[in-house]
This record gives C-alpha cells, sequence and structure tokens, in this order.
C-alpha cells in the first residue's frame, strides 16, 4: 500500500514537472531564451525652453527739458552816480527842482554829477543831455559854466567844498544859437581830468533835446563835474515860448555802467 502511494506521487511530482517544463518552452521546442538585460534608455531631461529675450523697453526719448531762465535780479550798477540841480531858494542841492525855487527865464541852473567810488585812471563817458523844447516851449537852449563868483553850490554839501577846480574845459559852441554866451564858460571837474567833449548835437536849432559827450579821467576816488543849463528867454524866442511856459523839463546824464541821472525843472520853478 505505501508502495502504490509513494510510485503515485512519484508520478504526480513526474507529470508536474513535464507540464511546468512545456509551459516554459517555446512553440519549437527550444526553452525561452532568458530574458534580454534591460538596458535603461537614458533620461532626456526635460527640455527648458531658452529664456526668452527681456524685451528692451523702447521708451520715447523725453526732450531734454530747457531751464526757464530765472528771473534775473536787478543789477547792481558798477558805477554809482548821482546827479543833484541846485535850489536857488532855499540854497541847496535837490534831486527835483521846485516851485519854491526863484528862477526867472534868462538865468543859469547849477548842476553836479557826483561818481563816488571811481576808479583812478579810469576814462568815465558822459552822454549830458538836455531838453531843449518842451511842449513847444524852449527850455535849456544851450549849456555854459558858473557864473564868475557863484561860490555857493560849490561849497554846499554834497558838492567839492571847493571853489578852484582840478580841470576846466572850455564848454563847446553850439553853432545853432547865435546868442549862446558859452565862449569863455566852462566845465569844471574835481578829482578828474577832462579829455574830450562834443559840440551838442544835432547843430540844429532847438527841436526837442540836445546832446554833449564828455570824457573824464578820475584822478581820485570821488568826481564830480560842475556845470549850468540856461533857461529859454521869451526875449530871444518871443513872447510865450521861453522856460516858464515848458515846464516841466529836466537835465539828465547817461553814464555805462550808472542808472540814468535826471533831474527834473516842476512847473512854477521858472518865472518869466
Amino acid at each position: 500500500m505505501a508502495i502504490l502511494l509513494t510510485s503515485a506521487f512519484v508520478g504526480g511530482f513526474a507529470a508536474f514537472a513535464i507540464g511546468l517544463f512545456l509551459t516554459l518552452s517555446n512553440g519549437s521546442g527550444d526553452a525561452a531564451p532568458p530574458p534580454s538585460t534591460f538596458t535603461a534608455s537614458p533620461t532626456i531631461a526635460a527640455s527648458t525652453a531658452p529664456p526668452s529675450p527681456t524685451p528692451r523697453s523702447t521708451s520715447t526719448p523725453q526732450p531734454t527739458a530747457t531751464p526757464e531762465p530765472s528771473p534775473s535780479a536787478t543789477a547792481t550798477p558798477s558805477v554809482l552816480a548821482l546827479l543833484l540841480g541846485w535850489s536857488n531858494t532855499p540854497l541847496e542841492w535837490v534831486l527835483t527842482v521846485r516851485e519854491t525855487s526863484s528862477y526867472r527865464e534868462g538865468d543859469l541852473v547849477p548842476f553836479l554829477l557826483r561818481i563816488d567810488e571811481a576808479e583812478p585812471g579810469t576814462t568815465y563817458d558822459l552822454a549830458l543831455t538836455y531838453r531843449c523844447l518842451a511842449a513847444d516851449r524852449h527850455a535849456f537852449d544851450f549849456v555854459a559854466g558858473l557864473t564868475p563868483g557863484e561860490n555857493a553850490p560849490l561849497l554846499t554839501a554834497p558838492g567839492p567844498g571847493r571853489t578852484t577846480p582840478d580841470s576846466a574845459l572850455i564848454v563847446p559852441d553850439d553853432p545853432s544859437i547865435d546868442f549862446d554866451d558859452s565862449a569863455g564858460a566852462t566845465f569844471l571837474a574835481w578829482g578828474a581830468t577832462f579829455s574830450a567833449a562834443s559840440r551838442p548835437e544835432p547843430q540844429t536849432e532847438c527841436s526837442d533835446t540836445k546832446t554833449i559827450n564828455i570824457s573824464v579821467v578820475a584822478q581820485d576816488s570821488t568826481v564830480m563835474l560842475v556845470w549850468t543849463g540856461h533857461l529859454a528867454s521869451s526875449t530871444d524866442w518871443g513872447v510865450g515860448n521861453g522856460a516858464s511856459s515848458a515846464t516841466p523839463f529836466r537835465m539828465e546824464v547817461e553814464i555805462e555802467g550808472a542808472v540814468v541821472q535826471i533831474v527834473t525843472l516842476l512847473p512854477g520853478s521858472v518865472g518869466p
């Protein structure tokens, strides 16, 4: 009995082994080749897209701003000049000759020009302009010098304080005025010497203004010039055509680098 069970077991095992062999065999009866060695394909890294070029910002060029000119400050004059007229009532140098003065047609009105902080050796060119005709009436018809012996204007501050000038220049004649008394009349200077002076321009009878150009060379830090303006008289120009009918009118001086200086004679400052 035991032999039969053993034989049966052996036979069953043999059948099982054969069946397993047949299962593993291929169709030609050859044993199935061992599986091929697996060679892993190299891993392809995920492609990293090249970075897109950062677009340059094409900014619209801004126009260069032109700076606004800053408001220019009032320029400080490089030449300190002052023009004054002489008031004969009261006796004093003034910026404006007022009705308190007692001038009459035919009189001479003194004028003083001061240049302070002048540079010795420097030439100063002056344009002296006087109103020859105002409101169709004659005003200053010519320029002259001080009346001999008239010292009050010279000795009164801010005048020169002394009567003897450092330089004198004959007032150029105006050929258009037959009765001017400029012959022998002089421009006077303190702290300077005269270099040149022109004839009054235009050289025609009074129609508007006339100008005399004068050059002086500073010898001191303070320069002073003195002259006079002749008040036109009705005796010369006809009744009602003299200076008493022409007011207001003025004398002025222009110097390069200085504020234009003006002295005005107001109505009532000149009598017939």
